[in-house]
């Protein structure tokens, strides 16, 4: 199982658990009954509401753990000292494993003997499940053997302590951070119990505990268990299930952005809950609204009683008004003497004119030396960069000297190196002939040895003579003979072994030479065969390109006409639709005018009243924004628009006969002369709009009729707003968006429940052309319409199936591109490769013909051994004849004395097999000593190529030296115009203190004439004071004018009482105002309408309103919930990119590093979503094509993974690592290669390592061996550094070793 899978024994994995919190955990054969421990011990997860976390949408969410991104030790670190195992397994008693050192403890040990037994015990205290411990039950756990039967429990101490590196064996502990964690279980009821320093507590804890110090056991990264390395890079790219992990998962939960997961899926079902929400209020909405349309006909009448009531008001508003008038002629002569004044203040305007022209100008001054400031300020920074990148280039030759100097030095120690073997080869001529007179020496006694022995033999030959008189004589004699003819036959092999040795020795450079020759070629054949190959391929992929291209540009075309034809149906499709709202809007509004507006309509479209426009209303239109705004400033909006004079009367007439009720009517011809003042262009107060700017009509003609109603109406936004400008130097009448209005004369209406709305549209709902819309027409648009939603469906669909394509071929053709760079890069370092070897080959060409032996010297060489080898037959068969006959006689003799020769004969032959292989030995001596001699002169002919490296190198050195003072005399120069430059930059700063200096007197003179300015100001204020006093006098008319309120109607606030022109007021007489009154008074008296039927109406709007309030707010809900999901991801993306990067960069660089030239990398499956798919991770081993993991041999698998795994580390390194023969699968070189890594470059943990090779074990900084004896294990530690320093010592004193005569011990630990 790979690393970052949760094993816990009584902890689901954290994602598991949030995710299944209603679900029972799952059973386990390795259960604590104990109730205070199981019952809680499947949380471990706590949530820390820590200050540096944040809260989105009421979900706390962890604060981002920060990578270290450094594999050096910084501050204190936790390791583990050592483990006490009680009965655990192999274990009998009480046995201690350890000390472990602080960096790198090997544990060794034979097969069987219970190495992985360390680690099982660490899974037990950790709380790993059984079956992780290889076992099935806690009885499994439990030691048990034939001295150690029915042992109860067992139980398993390791043993932390904080600490702080000093140097590279040397720490100081943390005082007080020794802690110890246990766990005991028992036989009887598979239970079992954590301690923390003999404490009993829950696991969770003891996780807690754990994770605070780094050691994370819900994502471990610091076990990696026998056979689990390979496993690691083999990681599918995405879990495809929540059950199973996946390299997405495992960097997620190391990089920390897992923490995004849980409260995304709770917010997105937050906002699918909202959606449910947000329906059902609208069906709400939609029930309300029906009820509400079903009380507007009694409301109607209950508002045509109200009008009257505010006719009424009206008329005694006006009556008032006619009072109030004559105040106001006192006024005007006060605004006369103010405007005097005004005129005295000519002279200070010219002043502050003069001081406007004196700064303009020293500005201009100020703006000139600024830019010479400037240059000189920029030539500064060039004059700086300049030095910049003379220091660079001279870092740069620094660098470029370190390098020639270690190639330098490495080549002395070369030189030294084969000096000392040159040395040693030439002592082997004179050591070697020392052992060859040795050797003869020893012949010679071997000789005498042999001659007593035979002597013996002839002894026991001369007691046996009497039987075998005949027999010893006759053997005597053929003994004598072969004697003479093995001497010959000894002497011919020496001679013809000699000269094969001879033959072979000259013949082993040729051999040397064809050898190293038939390898280049056929390294040659296979280059090309891949050169080949690969040019096959390029040339099917640049066939295959245009294709592409030719593809992928007509799928573009199309989806460009596709997407134009989508646009222009898409924008006709708006525009009908726009058309057939208006139409039906114009139908409706038609279908819904009164009595009076309808029947002058019908009169107009029989020609009977040609003139009428239609009601003003409806000629215009109005953003929605400005509803309130036109329909309380426009109080004619009403009234029916006519082109003249004649034709009001006429339609008045018309309503008169037909008695169809009462009509308001504007003649267009009176009011055209207005038209020049409506396209007046002017700029307002804060640059607020004219309320007659922001009406839209169809019929220009009409334009004069609402600059009438609405004049130099201007709108606010709010009341403040409306304050500011209705009430300065300038009265205007203003109107806020709510309603509010401010009247030039100062008066301000306002306030009121509901607002005066919906007079006028969105859209003009009255043509004046005369050609209305009929239900025909806007069947014909529906139907219009519905076709064309269908081809605009046909166009999105298409579209989207060529974009699709368009993916699929843009990543096929990005491929074919990338593998086109990537193979001709490939056959270009082919065809480097091949130039390269067609040298090899020419110069080893060379080298063979240069190392070809004589023929003729090898034909004489092989003649001779011919000659030898005759000689040397012949001799051996005359003596093998004899040899024979010797044999047969020795056969007789020895069935006659029955083996009593025997014992004297076996030591006869001992004594001559010692000799012949004596003569072998000194034969191969003197063979060694021709060969020392050629390996002699190989190795001056490279001290002397070393000596001239080191001289070219030199010389390089010495030519580095002068071009760095070059740049040292170049930095001085280029320093003394800095120099220059900076005098020139603080003298422009100089001046421009002084135009600033001056500016600011400009400025304070200003001022002053500006405070005489306001004592003018306060002079106009007096005679402002003196109107007031005045209007005083008007107030009284004005209170009850103030007195005098309009009711709302239909919802909308009261109407504003209308004024009198100020030119009719003086032509008006009261009596016309009081026999109006009377007449409405009359009218009033006569009507009786249910105007509870306004309440009712009203009541049922606030429902309405109210619910759609609450649609509105749960809208709003729904959007912000939208939002923080959206920010919860984009996080997550930016977190885990930003981690990613790092830790595919450092992946990158240390698979390099371990592999020798290799490169592997880590590859988003969807760039655009890295969640989506997941992670793939590929390599490329050293001379090897990119590969997939599952594709690598086991060795190449191993180094991925813990390419990786110290990658992971470098990102977010957890203070210790347990590993369990992860070198398995690994040759010798890589061995060393990761030993050596996790040795020299991971200082800041604690490595504990199970391994069988020396390559790794050797590099150990402690040693644990674990062996087995009597069915029980032990262990012993050992410092490998401590024994070779004792060595070394007692080496550099024999005289002291061989005093004390004791052996030198190691200092060791034994368990």
């Amino acid at each position: 199982m790979p690393p970052g899978k949760n094993r816990l024994d009584n902890v689901e994995p954290v994602a598991e658990k949030r995710r299944k919190k209603s679900r029972e955990p799952a059973t386990d054969q390795l259960k604590d009954p104990d109730a205070d421990v199981e019952s809680e011990a499947e949380d471990v997860e706590e949530d820390d509401d820590g200050d540096a976390g944040t809260h989105i949408g009421g979900i706390y969410i962890p604060p981002r753990p920060a990578p270290a991104c450094t594999m050096d030790a910084n501050g204190p670190r936790l390791v583990i000292t050592h483990i006490d195992n009680i009965n655990f397994k192999s274990y009998a008693g009480k046995q201690v494993l350890g000390p472990f050192h602080k960096s790198f403890t090997s544990i060794i040990g034979p097969n069987g003997s219970g190495k992985s037994n360390v680690i099982d015990s660490m899974l037990f205290v950790f709380g790993y499940r059984a079956q992780k411990i290889r076992s099935k039950s806690v009885a499994v756990l439990i030691h048990n053997s034939e001295n150690h039967p029915n042992v109860q429990s067992c139980s398993v101490a390791v043993h932390f302590q904080m600490i702080e590196d000093i140097n590279d064996d040397d720490f100081s502990v943390v005082p007080g951070s020794q802690f110890v964690v246990s766990r005991t279980a028992f036989k009887v009821d598979n239970s079992s119990f954590y301690q923390v320093n003999g404490k009993r507590v829950q696991f969770k804890h003891v996780a807690k505990l754990l994770r605070n110090q780094g050691i994370d056991l819900d994502h471990n990264r610091f076990l990696i268990l026998q056979g689990e390395v390979e496993q690691i890079a083999m990681m599918k790219p995405k879990a495809p299930n929540e059950h199973e992990g996946g390299m997405l998962e495992f960097l997620e939960d190391i990089m920390g952005t897992s923490r995004y997961k849980e409260p995304t899926e709770i917010l997105s079902q937050r906002v699918e809950t909202l959606n449910t929400q947000r329906t059902e209020k609208l069906n709400r909405v939609k029930l309300v609204e029906k009820e509400k349309d079903e009380l507007e006909g009694p409301k109607n009448e209950a508002m045509a009683y109200i009008k009257l009531e505010n006719e009424h008001a009206q008329l005694k508003f006006n009556l008032q008004q006619l009072y109030h008038h004559q105040a106001l002629k006192v006024i005007a002569d006060s605004e006369r003497k103010k405007e005097k004044v005004n005129e005295e203040m000519g002279d200070l305007k010219s002043r502050l004119e003069e001081l406007t022209k004196f700064k303009a100008e020293k500005n201009k001054e100020f703006k000139e030396c600024s830019k010479e400031y400037e240059n000189a300020h920029d030539k500064l920074e060039k004059s700086v960069a300049k030095v910049a990148s003379l220091i660079k280039e001279d870092e740069k030759m620094v660098e470029d000297y370190k390098l020639i100097n270690t190639s330098r030095k490495k080549a002395k120690e070369t030189i030294i190196t084969e000096k000392a073997k040159l040395e040693e080869l030439n002592k082997i001529p004179e050591r070697n002939t020392k052992e060859i007179e040795e050797i003869e020496k020893v012949l010679a006694d071997l000789e005498k040895k042999k001659e007593k022995e035979e002597k013996h033999v002839n002894e026991i030959m001369a007691n046996l003579h009497t039987e075998t008189q005949g027999l010893q004589d006759e053997k005597q004699k053929f003994e004598l003979e072969l004697l003479q003819l093995k001497k010959a036959v000894n002497e011919t092999q020496a001679q013809m072994n000699v000269a094969q040795s001879e033959l072979d020795i000259y013949l082993s450079t040729e051999k040397k030479e064809k050898g190293n020759l038939d390898s280049m070629k056929e390294q040659l054949e296979k280059v090309t065969t891949n050169s080949t190959e690969r040019r096959r391929n390029l040339q099917e992929l640049e066939g295959n390109q245009p294709n592409w291209a030719k593809s992928l540009s007509d799928k573009q075309a199309e989806l460009q006409k596709i997407t134009n034809e989508d646009s222009q149906k898409s924008e006709e499709l708006r525009n009908i639709r726009i058309r057939l709202e208006q139409s039906r809007s114009t139908f409706s509004a038609n279908n819904s005018r009164g009595r009076v507006l309808d029947s002058l309509m019908e009169q107009k479209r029989k020609g009977t009243l040609p003139g009428i426009f239609g009601r003003l209303g409806d000629l215009g239109a109005i953003d929605e924004k400005y509803d309130v705004a036109i329909s309380t400033g426009c109080g004619s909006l009403d009234h029916v628009l006519v082109d003249t004079v004649d034709t009001a009367q006429k339609c008045i007439q018309y309503l008169k006969q037909s008695n169809l009720g009462r009509g308001s009517f504007l003649a267009l011809e009176k009011v055209q002369h207005l038209m020049n003042a409506a396209n007046r262009s002017v700029e307002y107060p804060e640059n607020v709009p004219r309320l007659y700017d922001l009406i839209r009509v169809k019929d220009e003609r009409v334009k004069p009729a609402f600059y009438h109603g609405v004049r130099e109406t201007l709108v606010a936004t709010d009341l403040d707003q409306a304050t500011r400008i209705g009430y300065g130097r300038v009265r205007y009448r203003i109107i806020t968006l709510k309603g509010d209005l401010i009247e030039p004369a100062g008066t301000m209406s306002g306030g009121g429940k509901t607002c005066l709305r919906g007079k006028m549209g969105r859209n003009v709902t009255t043509d004046t052309s005369g050609s209305e819309v009929s239900a025909r027409d806007i069947a014909l648009m529906e139907e219009k319409m519905q076709k064309l939603n269908e081809e605009c469906s046909q166009l999105r669909q298409r579209r989207q199936t060529l974009e699709d394509e368009l993916v699929e071929l843009t990543k096929s053709t990005r491929q074919g591109t990338t593998n086109l760079q990537k193979w001709n890069m490939e056959i270009k370092a082919l065809e480097e490769q091949q130039k390269a070897l067609k040298e090899q080959i020419t110069i080893q060409s060379t080298k063979v013909a240069d190392s070809m032996a004589d023929k003729k010297r090898v034909k004489a060489m092989e003649a001779a051994i011919a000659e030898k080898r005759k000689d040397y037959d012949a001799a051996n068969e005359t003596a093998s004849k004899i040899e024979t006959k010797v044999q047969k006689v020795h056969s007789k003799i020895m069935e006659l004395t029955e083996g009593k020769m025997n014992k004297a004969r076996e030591k006869l032959d001992a004594v001559t097999s010692q000799i012949a292989k004596l003569s072998t030995e000194k034969t191969k001596l003197g063979v060694a000593i021709k060969t020392s001699e050629r390996n002699s002169k190989k190795s001056q002919d490279k001290i002397a190529t070393l000596e001239q490296e080191v001289k070219d190198a030199e010389n390089e050195l010495r030519q580095l030296q002068e071009r760095r003072k070059e740049i040292e005399q170049e930095a001085m120069s280029v320093k003394t115009s800095q120099e220059t430059l900076e005098a020139t930059e603080k003298e422009m700063k100089q001046k421009l203190t002084i135009f600033k200096a001056e500016l600011d007197a400009a400025l304070k003179e200003e001022n002053k004439v500006r405070a005489e300015k306001i004592d003018y100001d306060q002079k106009m204020e007096k005679f402002e004071e003196a109107i007031a006093s005045h209007r005083a006098k008007a107030e009284h008319w004005k209170r009850e004018m103030g007195k005098i309120k309009l009711q709302a109607i239909d919802g909308n606030p009261a109407p504003e009482l209308k004024l009198i022109a100020e030119e009719d007021m003086d032509a008006i007489r009261v009596d016309t105002f009081q026999n109006q009154i009377t007449r409405t008074e009359a009218e009033l008296a006569k009507m009786s309408p249910n105007l509870q039927a306004i309440a009712d109406y009203r009541k049922k709007e606030e429902i309405y309103l109210a619910r759609v309030a609450e649609l509105d707010d749960v809208t709003r809900q729904r959007d912000e919930e939208r939002k923080n999901v959206d920010t919860l991801r984009k996080a997550r993306l930016s977190e885990f990119m930003e981690g990613f990067a790092i830790i595919t960069t450092k992946l990158k660089e240390l698979y390099q590093m371990i592999t020798l030239g290799g490169d592997a990398e880590l590859e988003l499956v969807d760039s655009l979503d890295p969640f989506s798919e997941g992670i793939v991770f590929s390599v490329r081993p050293p001379k090897k094509t990119w590969k997939n993991i599952s594709n690598l041999s086991g060795g190449e698998k191993t180094l991925s993974s813990l390419a990786l795994v110290f990658a992971l580390h470098y990102y977010k390194p957890t203070p210790l690592y347990v590993m369990d023969e992860i070198d398995a699968a690994l040759d010798f070189k890589n061995v060393s290669i990761v030993g050596n890594y996790i040795k020299e470059r991971t200082r800041n943990a604690q490595f504990i390592i199970i391994s069988l090779r020396s390559n790794m074990f050797e590099l150990a900084d402690r040693l644990v061996g674990i062996y087995k004896t009597h069915n029980t294990t032990k262990s012993v530690a050992i410092n490998p550094n401590t024994i070779e320093k004792r060595s070394e010592i007692e080496n550099s004193n024999p005289a002291t070793n061989s005093q004390t005569n004791t052996p030198p011990v190691s200092t060791m630990t034994v368990a």
